[in-house]
């Protein structure tokens, strides 16, 4: 049935048939290489970071997003049929003040799966001489 046209047909109270001629196709979930539970991504308490997630199917996806901490939701910053790619926020947009670990989840329409993301200092940059 995946990739196959299918007519729609609608029932109501086993007596109102309606059937549409437009056709509609059933395609297969998005598959992520690169994205899983076990998997922790790193970025600065500044955020600004990129996180890159790897597969295929993403093309046939309405609404692509990544929650952090169950709190914010990023739009992706790029995507294509095999990579989506997403910049982390600061800990500030979190109402985060210290270095620690938070769950990140990616919503592909109503397909969801979560990692972790883990928040360290920021770098020092020292001026050249």
């Amino acid at each position: 049935m995946i990739n196959e046209n299918e007519r729609i047909k609608i029932i109501f109270d086993r007596q109102t048939k309606l059937i549409y001629e437009e056709f509609f196709t059933i395609v297969s979930n998005p598959i992520l290489y690169s994205f899983d539970q076990f998997f922790q991504y790193k970025s600065f308490k500044s955020g600004g970071h990129r996180i890159v997630i790897h597969g295929e199917n993403f093309n046939r996806v309405q609404n692509i997003q990544m929650e952090f901490q169950h709190h914010i939701f990023v739009a992706p910053l790029f995507h294509n049929n095999t990579h989506i790619i997403f910049v982390t926020p600061s800990i500030h947009e979190l109402n985060l003040n210290q270095q620690q670990t938070i769950e990140i989840t990616i919503h592909l329409d109503h397909f969801n799966k979560t990692s972790s993301l883990i928040y360290t200092n920021d770098p020092f940059i020292f001026e050249l001489e």
